[in-house]
């Protein structure tokens, strides 16, 4: 396609999100894992959730499964639905916090409402983190107020331990492998909560947005 695929497809204004995709990476790049036809079946205006996705959002796919994983059965929930895991993330950066729509770009691969070509990467495709591998079964770090981390200008530098910068944060079970969770949010918010994306750890993967995030 020449271009990379959005983490996660959002509309609003300033700091207000109406509308967010909730799709991640790992869903968008389906069909080039010959999973058209799974990718055909997924409606992008309903978040993974819904009933009318729930097939998509519970299937195991096995190219997102490292053969090692202890625990590669689709997770779960109370309501009998299952959701789909995955043992890679796609990095968001060494930290990153959503800003709001007019917000400063992260530094990283991948970002909201952004698609990058190649060429953008200026200081070469070698020095770029795409994909990391994470355990299954993991929790998610989330809604890191009151701890500091509130803002792109006051982020922890690259080797901070997530645990250690965030330590008042919110750990919550990670989505499905193809949903994409931006700034901790479940859903639309008028007041989104800012989320680092810290290093990605068994202990404290970063779900950029995501688990298929």
């Amino acid at each position: 396609m020449g271009a990379l695929p959005p983490v996660v497809v959002m509309s609003g204004s300033g700091s207000t999100v109406t509308w967010w995709g909730a799709w991640s990476i790992h869903g968008r790049i389906l069909p080039s894992l010959e999973q058209g036809p799974m990718f055909n079946a997924i409606n992008f205006t309903l978040s993974y959730g819904t009933p009318d996705n729930s097939t998509v959002a519970g299937a195991h796919v096995a190219v997102f499964v490292c053969p090692s994983e202890i625990k590669p059965e689709p997770r779960p929930r109370a309501d009998g639905s299952r959701f789909g895991v995955t043992n890679y993330g796609f990095a968001m950066g060494d930290w990153y916090v959503w800003g709001g729509f007019n917000g400063p770009e992260n530094r990283s691969a991948f970002g909201p409402n952004r698609s990058r070509k190649l060429s953008d990467f200026t200081d070469g495709l070698s020095n770029t983190v795409v994909v990391a591998e994470v355990k299954a079964y993991q929790s998610q770090v989330s809604g890191c107020r009151p701890s500091g981390v509130t803002g792109p200008a006051n982020i922890p530098p690259p080797n901070a331990d997530p645990l250690a910068a965030a330590p008042r944060s919110t750990r919550a079970a990670a989505p499905s492998a193809l949903a994409a969770t931006p700034s901790g949010s479940k859903g639309p918010s008028t007041n989104p909560v800012l989320r680092p994306l810290g290093r990605q750890t068994s202990r404290s993967p970063a779900a950029p947005t995501g688990g298929l995030t």
